[in-house]
């Protein structure tokens, strides 16, 4: 991480007039070293997403079965056995994705500590930075680093999920179905 933040800092300062000075963005850092890897989260998230979305389907299909005396007992065993792989498959993604966005969380803050400790390295003692200040830095303002990244990726798939069960809702419940979507929009921050 060390060297592509260094790449980036050349990169502002290249960019920089003498009017406007840009500043490197550790966003683009973080992203040039664990953007591939945040994909494995974000596909088996997406999985995850449809897992949840059918397994509703599927609840409802099951629900039919029992209210429906002509559907056989064949369909409702489909069902039941779909509804337990998709339960099955659903939890198998949660955890693959809950692994690797922690892990990805831990390398994300791992990699800032080294940086700000490798930047501790090269002050010189007249600072005006303590050590105080430093570990708080690392024991406190880099948490959140590791804390948002499980949170981040809902950020991308909520809203898709949302959509996917607002046009299932629609289907079964018509209009009405927006006043779900209406409660929910207002408990959201």
């Amino acid at each position: 991480m060390y060297n592509e933040w260094t790449i980036e800092v050349e990169n502002a300062k290249r960019a920089s007039t003498p009017t406007h000075r840009k500043r490197p963005s550790l966003f683009k850092v973080l992203w040039r070293c664990y953007g591939l890897y945040a994909m494995v989260p974000l596909a088996s998230g997406f999985l995850e997403g449809v897992c949840k979305i059918s397994e509703a389907v599927l609840l409802g299909y099951v629900i039919r079965f029992f209210n429906n005396p002509d559907m056989t007992i064949k369909q409702g065993m489909g069902y039941a056995i779909a509804l337990f792989l998709v339960t099955l498959i659903h939890g198998t993604f949660h955890h693959n994705n809950f692994f690797h966005v922690l892990r990805l969380g831990t390398w994300t803050r791992q990699s800032l500590i080294a940086l700000m400790y490798r930047k501790c390295l090269t002050l010189s003692t007249s600072s005006s930075i303590s050590t105080g200040t430093v570990v708080n830095l690392i024991s406190n303002d880099l948490q959140p680093f590791e804390n948002f990244i499980p949170i981040g990726l809902y950020i991308i798939l909520g809203p898709l999920e949302m959509i996917a069960g607002m046009y299932f809702l629609w289907q079964e419940l018509g209009v009405a179905c927006l006043a779900g979507l209406l409660a929910l929009l207002l408990l959201m921050p």
